[in-house]
């Protein structure tokens, strides 16, 4: 019974270091190579972080992500996705990383988490033409 319990210890111990290194370097080399202020509320501005594909121009109708950082809708990083993201402009898809109001920061309820995502697909969306991607492949 006890080498079970130091078997766990050990295997959860072992975890949390792998989480620890990992978060600790994630996204961090990363730097988007766009941002825009989607919504303003008073004082706060809510950016879209955006990668884009090498020689990816206005003109250009490519496929589009958005991606919304997890956290429980108390706290989080665009930065968790930029990773992804840039790996998608290696594919043709411009990759975007949204910022939103969460608990920790805003004091908000995750109705305004999900208010904040629906704007930032709208203005990605109503921008298309600007940001040189197709409406309909969001």
């Amino acid at each position: 019974m006890k080498t079970n319990i130091s078997n766990k210890a050990f295997l959860f111990t072992g975890i949390l270091i792998s989480f620890a290194w990992f978060s600790k370097s994630y996204g961090q080399e990363l730097q988007p190579d766009k941002e825009f202020v989607y919504k303003t509320l008073g004082d706060e501005e809510l950016k879209l972080f955006v990668f884009e594909p090498t020689g990816h121009q206005p003109s250009s109708a490519a496929p589009a992500i958005v991606f919304f950082f997890g956290g429980g809708w108390n706290g989080g990083t665009p930065k968790q996705f930029y990773e992804q993201a840039r790996f998608l402009t290696k594919h043709g898809v411009v990759g975007f990383c949204a910022e939103y109001r969460v608990k920790s920061r805003h004091k908000t309820t995750p109705f305004e988490c999900v208010t904040d995502g629906k704007s930032a697909i709208r203005w990605v969306r109503s921008n298309s033409k600007k940001l040189g991607i197709a409406p309909d492949q969001i």
